[in-house]
């Protein structure tokens, strides 16, 4: 019979950094817990495992990481979403609202229903870098950063640290900074899924600025694709050299051959729609 699972819930970041690092045990950050929770079971057979046994988890309520901030002026500054943030909060925020055309808020609406919306958070769900995830294509696209704390505190965009998340060991997502954008900035996103409350199959988040284009594609590759367009670049050709030696997903739900056809059309759809 495998040892219980310890639950950790300290009061400082430090005294939660100094569990995290602890030798000989496999330790691991618990915020909503709406992805976690269902892959420590040790009672049931669930689809998607943890790759090694957890024996550990430091809950991150008492450590005060939520809420909405803005730092600076529109356009010059960023807006900050505290790491145990739900989705709830983030769909209900005005301020929130009216990042580009309000994507962010739509894409934290559309994450998972309103039960689950209000325990999941912010990093849990761009950490847990699903392909299929509206929100983090949304914080892709708008050029997100992680905040990171440990003994040398560092702001990595979210793109690299998801590419190599070895660089947060040792570390623990405190923020999910975003720059505030102008209000000429515009969004657009896109999807298809099987029913309106079905994950996508395949989405797109567009951002549109003077300075040229962001687009985030989910459902065609294990991992989200982040294009940045300038205003005269094809699109077409964009994502194809985007695709170009990745394994596309194919299973039920949808062919390879399907997936990057979707993808061009959403991803033309939601650069539509920012632009209108």
């Amino acid at each position: 019979m495998p040892a219980p699972l310890e639950y950790l819930r300290p009061q400082t970041l430090d005294e939660a950094l100094t569990l995290l690092r602890r030798p000989g045990r496999r330790t691991v950050p618990l915020a909503g817990g709406a992805w976690l929770t269902p892959r420590l079971r040790r009672d049931v057979d669930v689809p998607q495992p943890l790759a090694e046994p957890v024996d550990a988890v430091v809950d991150l309520a008492d450590l005060g990481l939520d809420g909405i901030d803005l730092e600076g002026e529109p356009g010059a500054g960023w807006l900050v979403l505290g790491a145990t943030t739900t989705l709830a909060q983030i769909a209900d925020s005005a301020l929130c609202r009216e990042v580009a055309g309000g994507i962010l808020a739509q894409a934290a609406q559309r994450e998972a229903p309103v039960n689950q919306r209000n325990v999941a958070t912010v990093a849990g769900a761009a950490l847990a870098a699903s392909s299929q995830s509206e929100l983090l294509l949304a914080l892709l696209a708008l050029a997100g950063h992680a905040a990171i704390a440990a003994d040398q505190p560092r702001v990595l965009p979210l793109n690299e640290l998801l590419a190599d998340p070895g660089q947060l060991a040792g570390g623990l997502v405190t923020a999910l900074r975003l720059p505030w954008p102008a209000a000429t900035v515009r969004g657009g996103l896109a999807r298809v899924a099987r029913t309106p409350g079905d994950a996508p199959i395949v989405a797109a988040v567009a951002v549109v600025d003077d300075a040229g284009r962001r687009l985030a594609v989910g459902g065609v590759a294990a991992g989200p694709l982040l294009l940045r367009l300038g205003a005269d670049d094809d699109l077409e050709a964009a994502l194809n050299a985007a695709l170009a030696g990745v394994d596309l997903l194919s299973d039920w739900q949808g062919s390879s051959e399907y997936r990057r056809a979707m993808a061009a059309v959403l991803s033309r759809r939601a650069l539509d729609q920012a632009a209108s």
